[in-house]
């Protein structure tokens, strides 16, 4: 069995739900790494899009920096004082798990979860249409890129940020 929650920050409450979870042995976490400018790209657009009532006006470019810092720590916490939770977490990227069938179906294999043809179908579906999503020309305002570099340097612990990708493997040249 499993079961599927797209949530963001779930780290945070890793240790509870692993510890009110039984056996752990069996438990896994699928944790999906966007890099930190698209993520804060996305944000800037959603909270100032005045029609995106689901989203809230303060939650930018420096909210989200601050939160991947506190998701990195967090990460960086689980490896040091919960050994158990962090050998369970799968880290993959966002940029080939979202938009490539074989890498998105190879996450779920390497988990040893079989999909049932409809759910390989439906997922295939999705990876393609993000793919397809993916190559349609973005008009990002240079003075977007430009706040996310300045908010960066200013906001980011790029300790932390180093440290969470070394012990996850995750790249992150966004930032360079």
């Amino acid at each position: 069995k499993y079961i599927g929650d797209k949530r963001p920050l779930c780290q945070f409450s890793l240790a509870s739900t692993f510890d009110n979870l039984t056996p752990l042995s069996k438990v896994r976490v699928i944790y999906i790494y966007r890099n930190l400018s698209e993520v804060c790209l996305s944000a800037e657009a959603r909270c100032t899009n005045q029609g995106d009532l689901s989203w809230d006006a303060e939650k930018g470019i420096e909210h989200t920096i601050c939160m991947h810092n506190a998701c990195c720590r967090q990460i960086i916490n689980l490896k040091k004082n919960r050994p158990d939770i962090f050998k369970a977490i799968y880290f993959v990227q966002y940029k080939n798990v979202l938009s490539d069938p074989e890498s998105a179906q190879a996450v779920f294999k390497n988990l040893n979860i079989e999909l049932s043809n409809s759910e390989q179908q439906r997922l295939e579906t999705f990876a393609l249409k993000s793919a397809e999503y993916k190559k349609k020309p973005k008009n990002e305002p240079a003075q977007s890129y430009r706040r996310i570099k300045d908010a960066v340097k200013e906001l980011l612990d790029s300790v932390a940020h180093q440290n969470f990708c070394d012990i996850t493997s995750m790249e992150d040249h966004s930032l360079s």
